[in-house]
C-alpha cells in the first residue's frame, strides 16, 4: 500500500478525528514520499511524535519521514486521518534506534515495552512485546536509551516510613529497582533491587528519595538523577524540600556499590531526574553536565558538572542569570563542544501550563546563552526529544493546538536566528508535537 501524506486539516478537526484507528488512507490526500516497504531505508526515518491531552493521559501518534521531507517549507505534516497510534495507558515513552528503522515504547501505566520495525510513513510493525512490570516493581517505571543495545528501566519501588518498639517514628528509607533491557534481543539482561544509601542522621529526619530517572552511563559508572522529599512524622504527609543536589550512583554493569553524591556549591538545590526530556549528558572528555531544577522559582535552573565521579564545585552554570529572567526548565540537549539547546519557560511570566516557552542554545564553555527567535505562545511541557545529524539540531515546535515547523538549528551558529524553518506542522484540538526521534 502506498503511503499518502495529507496537505490539509481542517479547521473543525477535533480530538474525535484523531482518535481514529490509522489503517486506511484517503483516496483525495496527495502522496508525499513512498518508501518500499520491502527494501531497507538508506536514510535515516526521523519520527515525528504528537501528543493529544496536555492534561492528564495522553494519546500518542507518530509517523517517520526523511529529512529532505522535513526540510521542505512546501510539505504539511499532519495527523488528519493518518499516522500510527503508540500503544500507552498513562503516556508513551519512546525511543528510535540511531537509523530511525526501530521504535521502542514505554507504555508508561502499562507495565510494557514494544519494539517496532518501521520503514517510515505510517509503517510500524510490532516485532516484540516485553512485560517489565514484575522485574522493576511497578506498572509506571521510567526508562532511558542508552545506545542501540541498550535501555534502563528504573523506579523508586518502596518508600518505608520506620517506628521503633514504642511506635516512635525513627527514619524514612527507600528502595531503587534497575533493570537493564537488551534491545537487541529485546530481554531483561539484569535486574536488582536495594535500599538506597542515604545519610542516617537525615533519613531520621523524614528525607529519602522518592524517584530516580534520566541515567547516563560513563566509565563503568551509571548516574541517575533524584528527586527529594521529607516526611513530615507529625502530620504524615510528604512535601519537596531542597537541601543540596543529589544523584545515585551504580557501578555499570553489575549494578552494585550504590552511593549518593551531592553538593551545596553555589548554594544550589533542587531535583535532578527532570520530567521525560533528557537531563544529563556526557560530554566529549567524559564530564557530566546535569541539569537541576526546583519548580517554576526565581533559582530554577542551573547546570552543574560532575568530574571524576564528584560535583565539579568549582563550575556553575546559572540560566537565570545568563538569560537575566526567571526560567524554568524540563531537561536540555547536548549536540557536543559544549554547546546545547535548551526549552524553557519564562517562569516569570506564567506556570508550567502556560504558553510562555522558548528555546536557548547555550554554550558551556563560554557561559553564554542565547534566546533562539521561535515563535510565541509555545507549550513545551512535555516535550522529549530532539535529534543531531552531522551539525544540525532537529526539533518540531508548535504552540498547543496551533500550527508551527521543524526546525534545523545549526549548532555552529551562536546567532538568535541560526536557524531555518521546514514542514509546516498542524495540531488539532488539545494537540502537541512531542519531539522527533
Amino acid at each position: 500500500m502506498k503511503i499518502f501524506f495529507s496537505n490539509a486539516l481542517s479547521a473543525s478537526l477535533s480530538i474525535l478525528a484523531f482518535t481514529t484507528v490509522f489503517t486506511s488512507c484517503s483516496t483525495s490526500d496527495v502522496p508525499l514520499e513512498y518508501i518500499d516497504p520491502v527494501h531497507p531505508v538508506s536514510e535515516k526515518i526521523f519520527h515525528i511524535a504528537l501528543g493529544i491531552g496536555s492534561t492528564n493521559e495522553s494519546s500518542t501518534y507518530t509517523q517517520g519521514q526523511q529529512i529532505l521531507n522535513l526540510m521542505d517549507p512546501a510539505q504539511t505534516i499532519t495527523y488528519s486521518n493518518y499516522g500510527f497510534e503508540v500503544p500507552s495507558t498513562r503516556t508513551a515513552r519512546v525511543y528510535a534506534s540511531d537509523k530511525g528503522d526501530l521504535l521502542y515504547n514505554l507504555n508508561y501505566g502499562g507495565g510494557t515495552i514494544q519494539k517496532y520495525e518501521t520503514t517510515g510513513a505510517q509503517d510500524y510493525r510490532l516485532l516484540k512485546e516485553l512485560n517489565v512490570a514484575a522485574a522493576v516493581g511497578t506498572n509506571n517505571p521510567r526508562w532511558t536509551k542508552i545506545n542501540d543495545k541498550l535501555a534502563l528501566l528504573h523506579n523508586v519501588a518502596g518508600i518505608v516510613h520506620h517506628q521503633d518498639a514504642q511506635g516512635n517514628y525513627t527514619k524514612t528509607t527507600s528502595r531503587a529497582s534497575l533493570v537493564a533491557i537488551d534491545l537487541e534481543s529485546f530481554s531483561i539482561a539484569k535486574s536488582v533491587s536495594f535500599e538506597i544509601p542515604f545519610d542516617e542522621e537525615e533519613a531520621a529526619q523524614g528525607y529519602h528519595i522518592t524517584r530516580i530517572d534520566a541515567p547516563v552511563v560513563q566509565a563503568g559508572k551509571a548516574y541517575y538523577g533524584v528527586w527529594r522529599r521529607k516526611y513530615n512524622k507529625d502530620t504524615a504527609t510528604t512535601a519537596n524540600e531542597y537541601a543540596n543536589i543529589e544523584t545515585l550512583v551504580v557501578d555499570y554493569p553489575s549494578f552494585e556499590n550504590p552511593k549518593i553524591i551531592k553538593t551545596t556549591a553555589f548554594g544550589v538545590k533542587g531535583q535532578t531526574y527532570g520530567y521525560r526530556i533528557p537531563v544529563a549528558h556526557a560530554s566529549e572528555n567524559g564530564d557530566i553536565y546535569q541539569l537541576v531544577c526546583v519548580g517554576a522559582t526565581t533559582d530554577a535552573t542551573r547546570i552543574m558538572r560532575i568530574k571524576n565521579g564528584q560535583y565539579d564545585e568549582t563550575f556553575n552554570f546559572d540560566l537565570n542569570a545568563i538569560l537575566g529572567e526567571s526560567v524554568y526548565a524540563n531537561g536540555w540537549f547536548y549536540v557536543g563542544n559544549g554547546i546545547g539547546y535548551i526549552p524553557y519557560l519564562k517562569s516569570s511570566r506564567g506556570n508550567n501550563a502556560s504558553s510562555n516557552w522558548s528555546v536557548a542554545r547555550i554554550d558551556l564553555n563560554a557561559r553564554t546563552a542565547v534566546e533562539m527567535n521561535v515563535p510565541q505562545g509555545l507549550w513545551l511541557q512535555q516535550y522529549q526529544f530532539g535529534v543531531l545529524k552531522n551539525d544540525k539540531f532537529y526539533m518540531a515546535l508548535a504552540p498547543l493546538g496551533g500550527n508551527g515547523h521543524i526546525y534545523e538549528f545549526n549548532t555552529k551558529d551562536a546567532s538568535p536566528n541560526g536557524f531555518v524553518r521546514g514542514a509546516q506542522l498542524q495540531t488539532g484540538a488539545d494537540a502537541f508535537y512531542l519531539g522527533i526521534f
